[in-house]
């Protein structure tokens, strides 16, 4: 449990998520080998959110900053929209226009886009997208993936997550 929020330059799995909508879950698998609880049944219009990053924590100064997102695509053409909230947004409602989702919140801020494609291979990828944002961050803030395909199907499988420093 860390009360003054996590550290956005460790690993951490996406079974964490405390903000999910439509549908998705967290596999429940537990074993001594388990590394990461993923989050699965990912469809259109699925909101995953990870509260709260602690962008006062030990920060890398110098290297370019990028966020890693470790996930398994399911063979779908899809979006996910990575954004990241404050605190502060914490009881503001996601916005919508033309049915996309244009804000997790209140002062949010778009990261990037992660664009997925019916011909990638069905397996872990670890997907990078330029988070140089971060470095005018203070506090807490959420991490929000923002899932879109016109399938209906499952879109991909969430594992991991890590901010890094290159």
């Amino acid at each position: 449990f860390f009360i003054e929020g996590l550290n956005p330059y460790v690993k951490h799995s996406a079974g964490i998520v405390s903000y999910l909508t439509g549908g998705a879950s967290i596999t429940p698998a537990y074993s001594e080998d388990t590394t990461t609880l993923p989050v699965v049944n990912i469809r259109n219009g699925v909101i995953a959110g990870i509260k709260y990053f602690n962008f006062d924590l030990d920060a890398p100064t110098d290297g370019s900053k990028s966020l890693e997102v470790e996930l398994k695509p399911l063979g779908i053409d899809a979006q996910i929209d990575v954004y990241l909230r404050p605190a502060s947004a914490v009881n503001t409602p996601v916005e919508y226009k033309d049915s996309k989702v244009v804000s997790v919140g209140e002062g949010s801020k778009k990261l990037g886009t992660i664009e997925l494609s019916a011909d990638m291979p069905m397996e872990s990828t670890t997907f990078s997208i330029s988070a140089k944002e971060i470095d005018k961050l203070d506090g807490q803030w959420g991490l929000f993936f923002v899932f879109s395909s016109d399938s209906g199907l499952n879109i991909c499988e969430l594992y991991n997550v890590q901010f890094v420093s290159e």
